[in-house]
């Protein structure tokens, strides 16, 4: 109970901040409840070359502040207080970001730590977790981290999981970033729905 009166007020801020009308309200968090804390109900999304699955209580989110690029996609269930976005990036920009990282060993690492390194100059406190990976249908990989913190020294404490993921498209390469932002407390529910999300991109 006390985990779900926290969110509460996380979703409360959510949606103060993002001028979210009250008609946007889902049913995601009493479905997430009655699935035991897991998501269902998965809805395939697009975007730029790219399909990702989310549950169907997921909404087209305008406010994209924690997002590095504004061509990226935003998404949200505003009653759980969880955000998802994917956004990305070209060999071009790989390339650009390399001087920074040069101990890593292709383009597809050099844009995740890139990704990382720009959220934890956002966070106060921020606290980085190791890499992993996961299997993806066909056949690569993908990578995430961890990070949590706040924005602000008295913010609210969040948590980002943060993959990427690579695709050739029409002879070119492209990273894909994928990000779930959510209450520290929400959190704890959800390493296991973003491993599945990662594993089913294509």
């Amino acid at each position: 109970m006390k985990i779900i009166k926290k969110s509460f007020l996380f979703i409360c801020c959510c949606l103060i901040l993002t001028a979210c009308p009250v008609a946007n309200k889902d049913s995601g968090l009493k479905k997430f409840k009655e699935n035991h804390f897991d998501f269902s109900d998965f809805k395939r999304n697009y975007h730029k070359g790219i399909y990702f699955y989310l549950p169907d209580y997921f909404r087209q989110d305008y406010n994209q502040s924690y997002l590095y690029k504004k061509d990226g996609i935003s998404l949200a269930s505003y009653e759980t207080g969880i955000f998802f976005s994917c956004e990305r990036f070209d060999e071009n920009e790989a390339e650009d970001y390399k001087f920074a990282f040069e101990d890593k060993k292709n383009s597809l690492d050099v844009v995740h730590a890139f990704y990382i390194e720009q959220r934890r100059n956002s966070m106060e406190d921020a606290k980085i977790s190791l890499g992993h990976q996961v299997k993806q249908k066909n056949n690569s990989k993908a990578f995430y981290q961890i990070i949590d913190g706040s924005k602000y020294s008295y913010g609210t404490k969040l948590v980002y999981f943060i993959g990427t993921s690579e695709k050739k498209i029409k002879g070119k390469t492209f990273y894909y970033v994928f990000q779930m932002v959510s209450s520290k407390e929400m959190s704890a529910y959800l390493l296991n729905d973003f491993r599945k999300i990662l594993s089913r991109v294509y």
